[in-house]
């Protein structure tokens, strides 16, 4: 369990010039991907970070190195966390009270996802992490008429995120929309809640609202009455996430299927952390979208925080 304070945000619009950012390792997805780059291309870190760019099959390794920007370290998920775990105790060997860490998960899968923010959950109750989340919006793009790959059953991303709240409890599932709408509305037949919470994004890509919309339109028929968030206000958004589910677990277990924005699904793996009772769960298959080969649309924004061990109660302030 972990403790979360001085949470915060930076916003960047088309027009805007880089950040300085300070971050021990830097880690994104490796690939063409314009997203990826377009963030990247608005933070600069310092010289000695690692950077770390993700791959999801060793095999590809050897054709990213070649011609690669030197510094960037291509390394499979479980590489990467090995390393990050490498740096963050050498810090700890140092002296240094913290260790810094920086995701941009634009175009990371969900299921990688689980497993870095497992290890930085472990990492946190050693050593103070400062963590940044960065996101770099697409520009809109239709939804598919079908899903590439066929729906499996609904599981936790990862072993962490399974929740372990009294099973005699009734389920509040809060379910993030996104173009995903068949497999929003079978996973909340699946797990029959005595309540459903639907999460609507709202983003500068005006179009997007009005598709997912349409696209969950007998979701919302059964579920009226979302809640919306902004994508692009990552820290306001975890703000109200945390809040939700403290409620929702003083008489419920909470089970939450962030589908939508992978911004929401990173918030919401946040929230595990901080609230190990409640499960993050999503389908396998539902990771790839067109939009995460897409044009960046010049929006994106940086979350940070600090996470430290925390025994006792999950705190949460902002500053």
């Amino acid at each position: 369990m972990v403790k979360i304070s001085n949470i915060g945000e930076f916003n960047f619009q088309p027009e805007s010039g880089k950040l300085s950012h300070i971050t021990d390792v830097f880690i994104g997805r490796a690939g063409k991907n314009l997203r990826f780059r377009k963030f990247r291309s608005l933070i600069e870190i310092q010289s000695s970070a690692t950077e770390i760019g993700i791959v999801l099959k060793e095999v590809d390794i050897a054709s990213l190195v070649e011609g690669a920007d030197t510094g960037v370290n291509f390394l499979t998920t479980i590489g990467a966390i090995f390393r990050i775990k490498e740096i963050a105790e050498e810090k700890k060997s140092a002296g240094h009270n913290s260790f810094g860490v920086t995701l941009d998960i634009s175009c990371l899968p969900r299921g990688e996802q689980g497993s870095i923010f497992t290890a930085i959950g472990e990492i946190a109750n050693s050593i103070d992490v400062q963590l940044g989340i960065g996101y770099s919006l697409s520009r809109y793009s239709p939804p598919p008429e079908k899903w590439a790959r066929s729906i499996t059953p609904v599981a936790p991303v990862h072993p962490n995120f399974a929740g372990w709240g009294d099973p005699l409890l009734p389920i509040h599932v809060v379910v993030g929309l996104g173009y995903e709408a068949g497999k929003a509305f079978g996973s909340v037949q699946y797990l029959e809640p005595s309540k459903c919470t639907p999460l609507m994004p709202v983003s500068p890509e005006e179009r997007f609202l009005g598709a997912v919309k349409n696209k969950n339109s007998d979701f919302l028929k059964r579920y009226p009455n979302p809640l919306y968030y902004e994508v692009m206000q990552p820290a306001r958004t975890y703000l109200s996430l945390e809040s939700l589910l403290s409620g929702i677990l003083r008489d419920h277990r909470a089970i939450l299927l962030p589908f939508g924005p992978k911004i929401l699904f990173s918030l919401s793996l946040l929230a595990g952390l901080v609230h190990p009772e409640a499960a993050i769960w999503y389908v396998e298959g539902e990771d790839y979208h067109q939009s995460d080969e897409g044009s960046p649309s010049g929006h994106a924004s940086l979350f940070v925080c600090d996470l430290t061990a925390n025994t006792n109660s999950a705190d949460v302030s902002l500053s």
